[in-house]
């Protein structure tokens, strides 16, 4: 990107738009049955499904082979929600700024976000779990170029979410910490490309309960794909409890190490990696977790079409979190496959269709639980993707 982007001075805009519309199942995260009060609850009457439009957009602004400045949105609302009884909708701006010189490149970067997934009635009787939420974010990535063929990649990171959780004045955490990355020919052509990573990262929970009652949470993390032309992406989840707190300040420590390559070819590039994270519970050593994660992506370009393949599986033991009635630790492992399809049609138009799925295993046996179960989401949509650019004309 950096290469292409150094190869002209003429300052031009770059706008694209992305509308979309598509069907989504389950969209709280239910699982396929619960017993309440003796009363059975099958699929068909946790599961919410509803159709959903969205629209993104983005702005690049190139003002000199050093200096780019980006914009980018995404505006996504669920359709025929009041029916079902449940409220779905998401808002996200991104800003950004990329400096690119010789052998140093920085890119700085804010986002906020307001996610909107709830039920309109007794939503803890539904899942017990917070997935509505406000984000704040802000990132400083550094590229050093050491040699022709090494990288070395420093990134500092802070986020700050605000849960929006019944019964609760402040459900809330601080999240500090940084990536290292060592990219050896990971942006060549035709060579084998590998990237070593290593992460750490504390995040600080400030919790002040209205009342006491035992409350289970489940929440998300964000990453966001390289191939994804500005989509934000929900990475992993994690899950734990808190129970009969009134006002309670929690300390989890997170570290990261994994390698990942890259085979590219012609038309084709494959990458695969694997990393391993340890959470530690700072405050009560309970609800820390170790987690392995294997991920595979594949990509086809051919003169008008691309083909882009991506799955990760992660498995996750909680060794202080009892699942069964028999004792035994609680265990996930997550399957989360999506394909993406972009056919051109004009200079200006592509067209666009992709589809994903998330599939949670618990061993949690509990049937009258609802947080922490099993679980099946789908999405599937399609849209198109136009853009113009827009030359400045030259001074003389």
């Amino acid at each position: 990107m950096f290469c292409q982007f150094a190869a002209f001075a003429q300052k031009k805009t770059t706008f694209t738009l992305r509308p979309s519309v598509g069907y989504e199942t389950n969209i709280l995260r239910s699982p396929a049955s619960s017993v309440t009060n003796g009363e059975s609850l099958s699929r068909s009457g946790l599961w919410k499904n509803a159709p959903y439009a969205s629209f993104n957009f983005s702005v690049v602004r190139t003002i000199s082979p050093y200096h780019r400045f980006k914009v980018r949105s995404v505006l996504k609302r669920s359709f025929f929600t009041q029916q079902i009884g449940i409220k779905s909708s998401d808002a996200q701006l991104r800003l950004s700024h990329q400096y690119s010189g010789k052998k140093y490149k920085n890119t700085s970067e804010i986002g906020v976000r307001n996610l909107v997934q709830s039920g309109t009635n007794d939503f803890r009787d539904i899942l017990g779990a917070p997935l509505t939420y406000k984000r704040l974010t802000a990132s400083n990535k550094s590229d050093f170029t050491l040699s022709k063929a090494w990288h070395l990649v420093v990134q500092p990171f802070a986020e700050i979410k605000l849960y929006d959780r019944a019964d609760f004045d402040q459900f809330s955490y601080r999240d500090f910490g940084a990536r290292i990355q060592g990219n050896y020919r990971y942006s060549y052509k035709h060579k084998v490309g590998i990237r070593l990573l290593g992460e750490f990262h504390q995040r600080n929970y400030f919790i002040s309960q209205q009342s006491n009652q035992s409350t289970q949470e489940e929440e998300s993390e964000e990453g966001e794909s390289e191939e994804a032309e500005g989509e934000f992406e929900e990475e992993n989840e994690e899950a734990g409890e808190f129970d009969e707190i009134t006002q309670r300040e929690r300390k989890w420590n997170y570290q990261k190490i994994g390698i990942e390559m890259r085979f590219p070819k012609k038309k084709h590039v494959i990458v695969t990696g694997l990393d391993y994270t340890l959470r530690s519970d700072l405050t009560e050593n309970r609800f820390g977790y170790h987690q392995l994660q294997w991920g595979f992506g594949y990509q086809l370009k051919l003169k008008k079409t691309k083909l882009i393949l991506n799955n990760s599986i992660i498995a996750r033991l909680y060794p202080n979190l009892t699942a069964t009635s028999g004792g035994a630790s609680l265990k996930y492992i997550y399957f989360k496959p999506e394909i993406s399809i972009r056919q051109q049609l004009s200079k200006r138009v592509d067209f666009l269709i992709t589809a994903s799925m998330k599939y949670r295993f618990s061993s949690l046996d509990d049937p009258s639980r609802r947080s922490m179960r099993s679980y099946l989401t789908t999405q599937i949509g399609a849209g198109l993707i136009f853009k113009i650019e827009r030359l400045d004309k030259p001074k003389y």
